[in-house]
């Protein structure tokens, strides 16, 4: 299934939203955003797509360079073949390229690759091409809900407090057998909130019909059932 940038039926993130429902989740870096979206698609037997993964993609391919030579690792991007699996795997330029994206040096890296608009550009034409290829989606990511699908049928808001998010940040790259300290794991988060909040486009914020749901104090299965909860009782509607 591969999937070109810049398609023109797609690009003005417009097309898909009303042919398949769409439920965004959006939220702070390390608040479990990853976690909800795929216990939600299955519960409600829709497909996940994981924006963060086609930004880290990105900045796996081009990080290096773009400083450089920007136009060139546009260009280079625009005429990809990139491929986003439903297991989570993203492929590109034929080659499976996921285990890049979850290297802390691809965690440092992101931001400054994701802030640039010509590459969001880019990147909202792959998440609008991959939707209405998929039908049904959750669709998590950080202005999921006021850029790319601002039309979507449920926007959820995610978020938990900095050292929540920071201890789970922590086990999940133990689990990975990443050794990263929690102090380390903690500023990056704040920096990473600091980026996302101050860039001028696509800002990290709720949309204004979205719905705050606050992780802090909630287990997985408590967020997902409330998150199920705002999912029925907004589609009755």
């Amino acid at each position: 299934m591969p999937h070109h940038p810049q398609d023109p039926t797609t690009a003005s993130g417009v097309a898909p939203q009303n042919a398949v429902a769409v439920i965004t989740v959006d939220g702070t870096s390390g608040s479990g955003k990853s976690a909800l979206a795929k216990e939600l698609a299955k519960a409600l037997s829709f497909c996940h797509l994981n924006s963060g993964l086609l930004y880290r993609m990105v900045a796996a391919e081009v990080a290096d360079k773009i400083d450089d030579d920007l136009e060139g690792c546009l260009e280079f991007l625009r005429n990809a073949t990139v491929e986003y699996r439903p297991d989570q795997h993203v492929v590109f330029g034929g080659q499976d390229i996921t285990d890049l994206t979850h290297s802390p040096r691809t965690d440092r890296m992101t931001p400054a690759v994701a802030k640039i608009p010509a590459v969001r550009e880019i990147v909202r034409g792959w998440q609008n091409k991959i939707v209405r290829d998929w039908g049904d989606s959750v669709v998590e990511g950080r202005d999921i809900g006021t850029v790319v699908f601002p039309n979507a049928q449920v926007k959820i808001y995610l978020e938990a407090d900095i050292e929540k998010r920071a201890e789970w940040r922590h086990l999940q790259r133990q689990k990975k057998g990443i050794e990263e300290s929690l102090e380390n794991i903690r500023k990056a988060l704040e920096e990473r909130d600091r980026m996302d909040i101050e860039r001028p486009e696509s800002g990290l914020r709720p949309a204004p019909d979205a719905h705050i749901l606050d992780a802090s104090h909630r287990t997985q299965d408590e967020v997902l059932e409330e998150a199920l909860r705002i999912v029925h009782e907004t589609l009755k509607k």
